[in-house]
């Protein structure tokens, strides 16, 4: 059997762990079988399934800077021990693929491969640290991966692109799941009161990245240029993060709290698209994000 371990941060329901799980599910685990990395003592919302489909989850410390020798020290344990049961590391936190691939490849691990999943960093200190640490990735992975070109761009730069070795891996769903569901429909609007509202969704966690401000702004003003036109609009909100504190403050302030609602994340989010007349995403950066994705299907 392979086994491939993958590298994140949190086994949460976000794009990149999403798109990894769907592909677990599918695949015949006789014969390919994941395990994975994460990074702090946070249970993530996957980690039950992934056991229960024959997976392991190992645990490393975040990376704060400060702690650089103790992170690589986690890895060098890590890949020391099992380095002969993996056949692949597959890391799709690209901020530290630097430190912990070339580990892999020093253990003897066959393959590394590092996935490029975005197209910016977080503003300030944190985002210089994280380009300066993608500054040569690209020379330090066996496979470049990228859900886009300009995800593959921003990660591994232009001249890694420029010389083909930056592979385009498009992000795939089960495109049924997806598809128009009128019962589905129902189902949600009703079970979240909007039966006869205009129902503006997003589905995406909270952060800087998403830019949830912005789109509480934009909603904001709909509400006004809809107000004497016979459409009542309200917002749905899919999933959850660091920023959600801020946003609900947000929405108090402009006084819509009656019509923003909070849904937290969701399993079953294809039934969520169902219950949407129109979808608004307003990133200040992304890949190409398995949300849009789902919601053309």
């Amino acid at each position: 059997m392979i086994r491939v371990l993958h590298v994140f941060g949190v086994l949460d329901m976000g794009g990149a762990e999403s798109r990894i799980m769907d592909i677990y599910r599918h695949i015949d685990r006789s014969r390919v079988q994941f395990d994975f990395v994460v990074h702090g003592d946070k249970k993530g919302d996957y980690e039950d399934e992934v056991h229960s489909l024959g997976g392991r989850v190992f645990r490393v410390p975040k990376f704060r800077i400060f702690n650089y020798f103790s992170y690589k020290a986690a890895f060098k344990e890590l890949f020391s021990e099992y380095k002969d049961e993996f056949k692949a590391v597959h890391g799709h936190m690209t901020s530290t693929a630097s430190i912990y691939l070339p580990i892999a490849k020093k253990a003897g691990i066959p393959e590394c491969a590092a996935h490029a999943r975005s197209a910016g960093t977080d503003p300030g200190f944190k985002g210089k640290v994280t380009r300066l640490m993608r500054k040569n990735l690209w020379k330090k992975a066996d496979h470049l991966f990228a859900c886009s070109k300009v995800a593959g761009i921003s990660v591994f730069g232009q001249k890694a692109y420029d010389r083909g070795k930056v592979q385009f891996v498009p992000n795939a769903i089960r495109v049924g799941l997806f598809a128009f569901n009128k019962d589905q429909r129902n189902e949600i609007r009703k079970s979240l009161n909007v039966e006869d509202k205009y129902v503006i969704g997003h589905v995406g966690r909270f952060h800087y990245s998403k830019n949830h401000i912005f789109l509480i702004d934009v909603f904001a003003s709909i509400i006004q240029k809809t107000k004497d036109k016979g459409i009542d609009p309200v917002l749905l909100l899919v999933g959850e993060g660091p920023l959600m504190g801020e946003v609900k403050d947000h929405v108090e302030e402009l006084g819509i709290s009656d019509k923003v609602i909070f849904a937290g994340a969701k399993k079953d989010v294809y039934k969520y698209y169902n219950a949407m007349d129109f979808f608004l995403y307003p990133s200040r950066y992304e890949g190409l994000p398995g949300t849009v994705v789902e919601a053309q299907a």
